[in-house]
């Protein structure tokens, strides 16, 4: 199955700006920039998109502009009017189980606690492709994990998820074009060895 639809989640608004529950927007600018793009904001459908071309190959880019945990809401209008397949979205997303700078691809499974996740998985099924961006610290976190999550990374957290950004665009750039099992072996493999 072909990807259509690469979706970064994040919380909307100046206040969320830069942090780790956004990385997902993050990435998704940084594709949108290199592709040469703009952001279209859609009342209808609650997100921002863009419509790039990778490969030969058309892909609507979304961010949906609902709070992270009611993302499947925007997810789940869009695709139902498109009548799009599940199996057709890649959602990037910030990871706690996995480190800063790491990253790992799958298909399927379980929300790991992500409630944004949780909620398309509800309003989706579980079928899309998740592409999951580490925000884990080195060290267990003092405060609570949404606090953590609304919290911007320290400066050494900062610089690892900087030097990776082109490697997410890439990696987003190869499901597309390589289709997610070749991509899935290729950037689950290169995060490992990183």
């Amino acid at each position: 199955m072909a990807v259509r639809v690469l979706a970064g989640l994040g919380n909307p608004g100046a206040r969320y700006d830069g942090t780790r529950h956004n990385v997902g927007f993050v990435v998704l600018d940084a594709l949108a920039r290199q592709c040469g793009v703009s952001w279209t904001a859609s009342e209808r459908f609650r997100a921002h998109t863009a419509d790039v071309v990778i490969e030969g190959i058309p892909v609507r880019l979304v961010k949906p502009q609902a709070f992270m945990n009611c993302s499947g809401g925007v997810l789940g209008e869009l695709f139902r009017f498109h009548k799009w397949r599940p199996e057709e979205l890649v959602v990037a997303v910030d990871e706690y189980q996995i480190p800063v700078g790491s990253l790992k691809v799958s298909i399927g499974g379980g929300a790991g606690g992500h409630n944004g996740l949780q909620d398309i998985i509800e309003r989706l099924g579980a079928q899309f492709i998740r592409f999951r961006i580490g925000i884990a610290p080195v060290e267990k976190p003092l405060q609570p994990m949404a606090d953590f999550v609304l919290g911007r990374f320290n400066e050494a957290e900062q610089a690892a998820f900087a030097a990776r950004l082109d490697d997410y665009v890439t990696g987003l750039r190869l499901l597309v074009s390589a289709g997610p099992a070749l991509a899935m072996n290729t950037l689950n493999r290169k995060s490992t060895t990183s």
